[in-house]
């Protein structure tokens, strides 16, 4: 896949980095894939990425905030808890879902109106879900709010934030079907 001139993407993996996970999907022309080993790393000047995929623990919360404060009017993909850390900024509930079976598969729903779906044409199709304990539920007053819908085996897991350009998924992208497609829709369309 190809990226339009210039445009310049910033990785931040922590939680999979040493599986390689998202770097197998992120075989794009003129990529920035950059490790960075504390919160307040000055080697890099993040004003010059054009946007950013961020996929992070469950306790790096702080390495979250620290990131998304140079990239919270710029487009962002954030998966598995960095997508719970993100509806935090915009006071969303997180409930926690009742018969979802860890150990097995669920049905996902691809909301077909989020940009990041926009190529992917069956829109059923079966991840295991990283954090199948959660459900996010964004406030009445967004224009976005997002449809969530929960089974034990069928969860609606992506994510339209209030600021449109901000995304965010509850499984990593190298468990879905469909996480290459994400990741190119959201670098080449954003």
């Amino acid at each position: 896949m190809s990226l339009k001139k210039n445009k310049k993407v910033l990785l931040v993996d922590y939680e999979d980095i040493e599986k390689n996970a998202l770097f197998t999907l992120l075989n794009y022309e003129n990529k920035s894939m950059v490790e960075i080993d504390t919160v307040h790393d000055q080697r890099y000047n993040l004003d010059t990425y054009d946007s950013m995929i961020i996929n992070l623990k469950k306790t790096d919360e702080d390495i979250f905030n620290y990131y998304f404060e140079y990239f919270k009017k710029k487009p962002v993909l954030a998966c598995g808890y960095a997508c719970i850390f993100l509806s935090k900024h915009y006071n969303c509930a997180i409930v926690k879902n009742k018969g979802t079976d860890e150990d097995s598969d669920c049905l996902i729903k691809a909301d077909k109106r989020y940009m990041i779906h926009s190529n992917i044409n069956n829109i059923y199709n079966r991840v295991k879900l990283k954090h199948y304990e959660n459900r996010i539920i964004i406030p009445n007053e967004s224009e976005n709010k997002s449809i969530t819908y929960c089974t034990s085996t069928y969860m609606d897991t992506s994510y339209k934030f209030m600021y449109n350009q901000h995304y965010g998924v509850l499984f990593s992208l190298n468990d879905s079907c469909f996480g290459s497609l994400i990741v190119h829709n959201f670098i080449n369309h954003m």
